[in-house]
């Protein structure tokens, strides 16, 4: 789900192919189609530029057929750029699951890359370039592997990516390299699926479903369902 500059809710349709709009008198009005393909919102620009994810299907699995897309959009619905393959035509991508900017335009991917929701970071640029690529660190994912789940950008250009195994915020800078890590455990966010920063520089974190560690099960059915607001420092 994305808002654009005109106040209109960009929705995917669970499974589906279609980008459909959603006005402020609650009426939903067809956007664009990627037919045959599931498509999927994943940020809009501060231009005003769409990314979307594309896939054959909802898999980790990959062959020779396989489309595994970021497509970005005007906001007309016109394409403009696609990534897919790198310039050795290797894959880019397994399963974009979430994307931003920084105000340099530098576009980063989440991408998942096994039925167990383990992924990376990916910082790409144009035309189609893998600039780096962030798996984890060793001591923060010593007995977790690496599971991003969300990500967002600070106004010093900082990335700050939401491990949901560990209930760790890793944070980046621009190169990919970490400079500092933040324990949700510490300030008792116990089951974080999903974060943004707003305006204010604030931290929104949504909790809720259940961990997949059990010793945690029942400290986050308390959680389920909240959202925690966090101000920060330092980064």
């Amino acid at each position: 789900m994305l808002e654009s500059d005109k106040g209109e809710v960009i929705l995917s349709l669970s499974g589906q192919s279609k980008l459909v709009t959603l006005a402020n008198d609650g009426k939903l009005k067809d956007f664009i189609d990627f037919s045959p393909f599931i498509s999927r919102p994943l940020h809009i620009t501060k231009s005003g530029k769409i990314l979307v994810g594309i896939c054959e299907e909802i898999s980790y699995k990959l062959s020779e057929n396989s489309v595994r897309q970021i497509i970005i959009i005007e906001a007309s619905g016109k394409k403009l750029h696609t990534f897919e393959f790198d310039g050795d035509h290797k894959r880019i991508l397994t399963y974009a699951l979430k994307a931003t900017t920084n105000i340099n335009n530098d576009l980063y991917v989440i991408d998942k890359t096994s039925k167990d929701k383990h992924g990376r970071l990916l910082s790409l640029a144009y035309p189609n370039k893998v600039m780096w690529t962030y798996t984890g660190n060793t001591t923060i994912n010593s007995k977790l592997q690496f599971k991003p789940n969300s990500l967002a950008v600070t106004v010093t250009g900082n990335i700050v990516l939401l491990d949901s195994d560990t209930k760790v915020l890793h944070i980046l800078d621009t190169r990919g390299a970490l400079k500092t890590f933040v324990s949700l455990l510490n300030v008792h966010v116990l089951s974080p699926e999903s974060m943004c920063i707003d305006g204010q520089e604030r931290l929104w974190i949504s909790c809720g479903g259940l961990s997949s560690d059990s010793y945690m099960t029942y400290f986050t059915n308390i959680f389920q369902g909240m959202l925690v607001v966090m101000s920060f420092t330092g980064f």
